[in-house]
């Protein structure tokens, strides 16, 4: 069995977000974010470090997955406990973990994209 690990990480400053008001960006904000991200991040009383966060996982898991995907297609969920999980919609991937975590200033996350390839093996039997 061979494994292929790729690995995805991005860092964005939560300024950026604070400078576009979600109620004068609406177009913006649905542009990127699904409807459950967005009223994940609009359930906390600064929902800025979120849609940061939210966004450097999307960008997280975009330069760790070989083929082009776009905001839309990539949608982070949480299980009971809290932990961030991904959802690449028309494709079936169960191999992709997601880390994020944000500052005052900051928002950061990492993807790890995981491929097993299995080999099959041919044994010519000749008697």
């Amino acid at each position: 069995m061979t494994l292929k690990t790729e690995v995805g990480t991005d860092i964005i400053e939560i300024d950026g977000f604070r400078q576009k008001p979600l109620e004068k960006n609406k177009t913006f904000y649905e542009s990127i974010f699904s409807k459950s991200e967005l009223k994940h991040c609009k359930k906390y009383s600064d929902p800025y470090p979120h849609f940061a966060g939210l966004f450097a996982a999307k960008e997280a898991v975009i330069k760790s997955f070989i083929r082009p995907l776009g905001m839309r297609d990539i949608e982070i969920f949480w299980n009971a406990y809290g932990k961030p999980l991904i959802k690449i919609h028309n494709k079936k991937i169960n191999n992709l973990k997601i880390s994020i975590s944000h500052s005052n200033q900051v928002a950061l996350a990492v993807a790890f994209f995981c491929k097993t390839k299995e080999k099959l093996l041919y044994t010519n039997l000749t008697s």
